[in-house]
């Protein structure tokens, strides 16, 4: 008959055990987890968990090979209740929203995922359409042949919008490389931070740009986001939540306001006390309409 102790109190304890490596089996008399950062009954802290687990038919001499050290993923657990706060994933979604005079629409499958933007010049219609690579062109339902550059650079752009339009959903990706950077106190509330890079398999082709995200320590809102870039000479971002889209699905996106700094030293970390403060420059706005998931 096992009996469990716990030291210390975790919220989504289901989410801990399944970090747990099956392979432990019955042997292990002691899983030691440390370091994880938690937010508890409005209370924000840093806690020391313990978890003991025994057998009552056995009683074993813990020996120094039995104990096993795990740090839980605070970026992880932090990324996924921010996507729960925002409705989830969009895998089996169809996915259809306006954006600076051009219609987008995408459908992200098991098999592969689909993304279109449809734009008008005169009397032509203009769809371009990708599957994460390459792209195709057809105006008026004929195709136009693209260079590899040019075919490229259209991708980039589909991706780039749906990447930045899904937020934070586009965070759970396998390519993605989260690191948690602690609980920020500001004049606009208490934030985790969570800073982002890109896998080189995956990622991209600006697979090696930075980014950084607060999430609001109370409801796991994405709120503002960072990031720097190497294309073009190379730049620096840093984006605030203008307005919210509650959709009767449950989804949450949001339009932003774009800022931007001449001081491509700035640490990203940097640009959320440099913004309230007002201290960037307000470059752009992104605003989504006419929003459907289904």
């Amino acid at each position: 008959m096992e009996c469990f102790h716990l030291y210390g109190q975790l919220p989504k304890l289901l989410f801990l055990l399944s970090k747990i490596d099956s392979r432990l089996g019955e042997k292990l008399s002691i899983i030691k987890i440390m370091v994880f950062k938690f937010r508890l009954k409005g209370l924000l802290g840093l806690a020391t968990l313990f978890l003991l687990i025994s057998c009552a038919d056995q009683q074993a001499e813990v020996q120094e090979g039995d104990e096993v050290q795990i740090e839980l993923d605070s970026a992880e657990w932090i990324i996924n209740q921010s996507i729960e706060y925002h409705g989830g994933d969009f895998q089996g979604k169809l996915i259809e929203f306006d954006f600076r005079d051009m219609h987008y629409k995408a459908s992200f499958l098991e098999q592969a995922n689909y993304m279109t933007r449809t734009s008008f010049k005169g009397d032509s219609v203009i769809v371009d359409s990708t599957t994460g690579e390459n792209a195709l062109r057809t105006i008026n339902n004929l195709e136009v042949e693209l260079t590899d550059k040019k075919s490229k650079a259209i991708s980039n752009s589909i991706n780039s919008v749906f990447y930045f339009a899904l937020l934070p959903s586009k965070l759970a990706d396998p390519a993605v490389v989260a690191g948690y950077k602690g609980i920020v106190k500001t004049k606009a509330g208490d934030f985790y931070q969570v800073a982002i890079q890109f896998k080189k398999e995956g990622g991209g082709e600006d697979f090696q740009d930075k980014f950084f995200y607060w999430f609001n320590a109370e409801t796991f809102q994405f709120s503002f986001l960072a990031y720097s870039y190497e294309t073009s000479g190379g730049g620096i971002r840093f984006r605030s939540v203008e307005k919210q889209h509650k959709l009767n699905s449950g989804y949450v996106f949001q339009d932003y306001v774009n800022y931007k700094t001449d001081s491509l030293a700035t640490d990203l970390q940097d640009l959320l006390p440099l913004q309230l403060d007002s201290g960037l420059l307000e470059l752009s706005t992104i605003r989504l309409e006419n929003l459907v998931v289904r």
